[in-house]
């Protein structure tokens, strides 16, 4: 897992205006959730068979703030999503993404990183890590493996390592091995 994420200025707004305008046409309904703060923003839902979509609406505007598309990944056991989130400049900081996480995990949930992230996400993630179940993980393609709470240094270039939070009611044995994989560079904590 690498943090090494920096999007050009300016490419969050374009990515949001054009999924704003492709958000009327996407199968599904959108349900509202409970309002993040009503004078700030309103979060719109929908689920489908490769995920769980949320949308941040913004009050003061037309399109789109932001959204967390949380990705199914295939597991042994209950769910598990990669998120990927987009904020606005104007709508980065106001715990939207924490309360959006905190949601999919109270829910059941567990959530894998993806290979790379931005400082911000990764700070995210260790927040949310001080009060939920933070693990590192091994993605091979049959199976995530166990790495333990603490991740070797070089554990940060292999983009097959990943965090792995786990959802109310959740355990590690549910979602990962225990044992590293044949080969593994990495020992179990």
């Amino acid at each position: 897992m690498r943090i090494d994420v920096r999007l050009p200025p300016g490419q969050i707004e374009l990515d949001l205006a054009a999924l704003a305008r492709r958000l009327p046409t996407l199968p599904g309904p959108l349900r509202a959730w409970r309002p993040a703060d009503p004078s700030t923003a309103t979060l719109l839902w929908r689920s489908a068979p490769s995920g769980v979509y949320v949308y941040v609406v913004p009050a003061d505007r037309p399109g789109l703030a932001g959204y967390v598309a949380f990705a199914r990944v295939p597991a042994p056991q209950g769910e598990v999503f990669s998120p990927h989130a987009k904020f606005a400049a104007d709508h980065q900081r106001l715990g939207l993404a924490t309360r959006i996480y905190q949601w999919m995990l109270d829910g059941g949930a567990c959530l894998l990183s993806g290979a790379r992230q931005s400082e911000a996400s990764h700070r995210l993630w260790r927040s949310l890590g001080r009060s939920r179940p933070l693990r590192f993980a091994q993605v091979t393609p049959r199976a995530l493996h166990d790495l333990g709470t603490e991740a070797p240094d070089n554990a940060f270039v292999d983009l097959d390592t990943r965090l792995l939070l786990l959802g109310r009611g959740r355990t590690v044995d549910s979602v990962v091995r225990r044992q590293s994989p044949a080969g593994s560079v990495y020992s179990n904590s």
